[in-house]
């Protein structure tokens, strides 16, 4: 394993630097995993699903126990509306998950398969469990809303719809007539 800073500048969004780095990683050592974890996440940013996935599965013997991998591996395999193949990359404790950085995604993900699957109640304790952990979330709420008003429950629906409109439209708007209260005054 090589010590270089291409994690830290993909973490940061600075991507043509962490290439860089990463470009020197693969003349050293080109089966390095950490630089094919790399190309992996490349893929997915690029949309190129199949590519990722193909990769992905032949990493997958390599570290069986990479969350990221998983993660992407599955979010590949969802945008191939490959939905068996989603839960088998993401059928594990939900343990392995909730201890990292991953986890919302990993919630965000289950609920968009089970939404897919026509699985309401599954999704529904999904999108309530993400909506714990992301503080700006107006599509998320709108998804409640959707879930509520499919399930029946019509108060939780106008709930969340008030809390989407809130944070989409008056949020933004009361930001903008602070500013200008601010401008005239200095």
């Amino acid at each position: 394993r090589y010590n270089h800073p291409g994690p830290i500048f993909s973490l940061l969004g600075l991507r043509r630097e962490a290439e860089d780095s990463y470009e020197q990683v693969r003349k050293l050592d080109p089966e390095n995993f950490h630089y094919q974890m790399f190309q992996l996440e490349q893929l997915v940013l690029d949309r190129k699903w199949r590519e990722g996935f193909e990769l992905a599965k032949g990493l997958r013997s390599r570290d069986e126990k990479e969350v990221r991998l998983k993660l992407l591996a599955a979010e590949c395999a969802f945008q191939l509306r490959d939905y068996s193949q989603t839960l088998d990359w993401l059928d594990l404790s939900e343990a392995q998950f909730s201890s990292g950085r991953d986890y919302p995604q990993y919630l965000e993900l289950r609920g968009r398969v089970a939404c897919a699957l026509k699985e309401w109640v599954k999704a529904l304790q999904m999108y309530q469990r993400l909506i714990r952990y992301v503080w700006y979330a107006p599509e998320l709420h709108w998804k409640l809303a959707l879930l509520y008003l499919r399930n029946g429950n019509g108060y939780k629906c106008r709930v969340h719809l008030w809390k989407a409109f809130r944070q989409l439209v008056l949020r933004p708007l009361r930001l903008f007539i602070h500013w200008k209260r601010l401008k005239v005054v200095s």
